[in-house]
């Protein structure tokens, strides 16, 4: 089966657990709202930038375990 670009990119960041770090970064949202300083603008960009931070770890992860040798063959 071959996947195409999006699948890969999915599987290769590891977007299941996405879940958590939208949660966390949620929760921090909603304290900062009850505090009454909320700014939408500020947290989607801590959203976005929280998400393609957790995206770009499990990348370069996966980089440094193969080019380390401890990821082997088709992992």
């Amino acid at each position: 089966m071959k996947l195409d670009v999006v699948s890969k990119w999915l599987i290769s960041t590891r977007s299941a657990v996405f879940v958590m770090t939208a949660i966390s970064c949620i929760i921090g949202g909603l304290l900062v709202f009850h505090s009454g300083t909320f700014i939408w603008t500020n947290f989607a960009a801590a959203f976005i930038g929280l998400i393609f931070a957790h995206a770009s770890n499990n990348l370069i992860n996966d980089l440094v375990d193969s080019k380390m040798g401890i990821d082997k063959d088709n992992y």
